[in-house]
């Protein structure tokens, strides 16, 4: 489906010539995201968190130094469902869940 959000048509299109033979009206709405976890943790632990998004395959619920924004240090997938469990850094200081 599109990124956008908004009303599209479906097409079965015959693949000589391109000839629509039906269609049918979809709406595509904004993928509903959060997160929610304990506002501290101990160094090392577990933390169990409580996720809502699209879970495609390989999606994770990653901890992070808030100033990297392109690497983690830990993560969990949401394959394996809600709650995530993910493992705190062995240092401390202030993270961010993604």
């Amino acid at each position: 489906m599109p990124d956008t959000p908004g009303v599209y048509e479906l097409r079965y299109q015959f693949g000589e010539g391109g000839r629509i033979l039906a269609t049918r009206p979809i709406e595509v709405v904004a993928v509903e995201v959060s997160l929610t976890a304990p506002d501290t943790a101990p160094i090392g632990s577990v933390v169990d968190v409580e996720w809502i998004g699209p879970d495609e395959d390989r999606d994770y619920i990653s901890v992070a130094d808030p100033d990297e924004k392109t690497r983690y240090i830990r993560y969990g997938y949401t394959r394996h469902g809600t709650p995530a469990e993910v493992r705190m850094p062995d240092t401390p200081g202030t993270y961010e869940l993604r």
